[in-house]
């Protein structure tokens, strides 16, 4: 235990060491010597007072400041509303690959009602009973069989299963894709932890089914052509055949250009497409805004 003396000594060896004499001093209460001590070092130098915080004043009737602080429930609320878009967008591709398997089945994937031949209208020309039979749906070129009756667009030969053609045969791949599509969406749904391989597949997946009946299409002219060139057997070496194949080939460009009717599955298909950017889009949205971050950062 130090002595008040030993002290007031220690006190003043401490040079220039203002802050822990004065600790010293202050704390040899009722000290005579202390007190004068301490007065002289208040005049030598003052003890440094800290400056008053600064309180900004609020008007009158005005808000109280709000604080910017991004509490847990704000991450939470963000966790949500990602779980949210990605339940919505795997909702809605889903809603189009429902569509696309019922429209397999009843849109008309041909309007033969459409057919404008040396200037007679066929659809004009129908009668209300025949008119089902110009509209040709998906499901009906595949199976070679409309309305009860047999359908094909094989000029040389009528009907059946094994008359239809085989770019006709390739038309389930719609009610297949579709079916994949669908499987895809509610796997992206529930299954966050690869949740972008599942987009990736199911976007791709989505634009082929988008660009599958404009594909048919081409292929379906393509077969229709070759069907009348070996009715009119137009592949022999002369050339007087050229032109005939020429005209054929003109005619039934003119005549199946309106006939097809596939719009409506290639807007359901681009429609899941753009669902599937979108959701790509918000997927890679933080690490493209972190890249940024970090360049502005080392810029």
């Amino acid at each position: 235990m130090e002595t008040e003396r030993q002290q007031l000594e220690r006190a003043l060896i401490l040079n220039r060491r203002f802050d822990e004499a004065r600790a010293i001093l202050k704390g040899m209460a009722g000290n005579a010597t202390a007190d004068q001590w301490l007065a002289k070092l208040d005049e030598i130098a003052p003890a440094k007072v800290p400056p008053p915080p600064v309180v900004r004043s609020t008007p009158v009737g005005a808000p109280p400041p709000v604080m910017r602080t991004t509490p847990a429930s704000q991450t939470v609320n963000l966790t949500l509303d990602a779980v949210k878009v990605r339940y919505g967008i795997a909702a809605f591709v889903a809603l189009m690959a429902l569509l696309m398997i019922v429209g397999f089945f009843v849109f008309p994937w041909l309007d033969l009602s459409e057919v404008n031949l040396l200037g007679f209208d066929i659809g004009a020309l129908a009668n209300d009973e025949d008119q089902g039979l110009l509209k040709v749906t998906a499901m009906e070129l595949w199976m070679g069989e409309n309305n009860g009756e047999e359908f094909t667009l094989k000029p040389d030969e009528q009907g059946g299963f094994a008359n239809v053609r085989l770019v006709d045969r390739f038309l389930i791949l719609t009610p297949i894709g579709a079916l994949g599509l669908l499987w895809l969406a509610w796997r992206y749904a529930i299954d966050a932890a690869v949740r972008r391989p599942l987009l990736i597949m199911m976007t791709f997946l989505a634009f082929l089914l988008y660009a599958w009946p404009g594909t048919w299409e081409d292929l379906s002219t393509r077969a229709l052509k070759d069907s009348y060139r070996d009715m009119m057997d137009t592949q022999s070496p002369d050339e007087l055949d050229a032109p005939f194949a020429a005209l054929a080939d003109s005619m039934i460009e003119d005549m199946f250009t309106d006939t097809y009717s596939t719009s409506e599955q290639e807007v359901l298909g681009i429609l899941a497409f753009l669902a599937g950017l979108v959701g790509l889009g918000l997927d890679l949205l933080p690490q493209i805004q972190e890249k940024r971050k970090r360049a502005t950062m080392d810029g």
